[in-house]
């Protein structure tokens, strides 16, 4: 279900892309003509407070030191990538944002689902074929997966990579 949903988000999202900027910059106009400035300021900042939030709890659950570390690397390297974008949203195409996420967002739901795999192959409903295919225990993330999550994985990434390349074409 939820790959699904994050399927769908994908198609919607690119469907959108086309003419989003269009219609923001219309509307972002709209209101500064319109004496709306403080409309628009209050949405950003409750935009970030919202998102704030979210990091603060994210970040207070963590009780192990090294991801909290990686959580603050991470916020740096996410305030890295938003000062380029702010410098560079004017110049940005939303077309190609939206498919470079989309392309992550399938390789993320995917390894999901090479997640679930395993976990069915631990409670013995899906047998694993083959224990373990490779052995990165470098990555951590899944380093030893067993085939039939690699073929999962695969799967995932070629079915709906194919379906979000076709809605491309489409919207192109």
């Amino acid at each position: 279900m939820v790959y699904s949903w994050d399927t769908s988000q994908k198609s919607t999202k690119q469907k959108q892309s086309k003419n989003i900027k269009g219609e923001l910059q219309a509307k972002i106009d709209e209101a500064l003509s319109n004496n709306q400035v403080w409309g628009i300021s209050i949405l950003a900042f409750a935009a970030v407070t919202r998102e704030g939030i979210e990091t603060a709890l994210f970040l207070s659950a963590l009780k192990d030191e090294s991801l909290l570390l990686g959580s603050f690397i991470g916020l740096f390297i996410a305030a890295i990538i938003s000062a380029l974008l702010y410098k560079t949203t004017i110049k940005l195409n939303l077309s190609k944002f939206f498919t470079i996420t989309g392309w992550l967002l399938i390789l993320i739901a995917a390894g999901l689902a090479s997640h679930m795999i395993a976990g069915l192959g631990k409670l013995g409903i899906i047998p694993p074929i083959i224990e373990k295919v490779w052995n990165l225990e470098w990555l951590r993330y899944e380093s030893s997966p067993s085939l039939t999550q690699v073929i999962a994985y695969s799967a995932y990434v070629l079915i709906v990579g194919k379906m979000f390349m076709n809605n491309s074409k489409a919207t192109a």
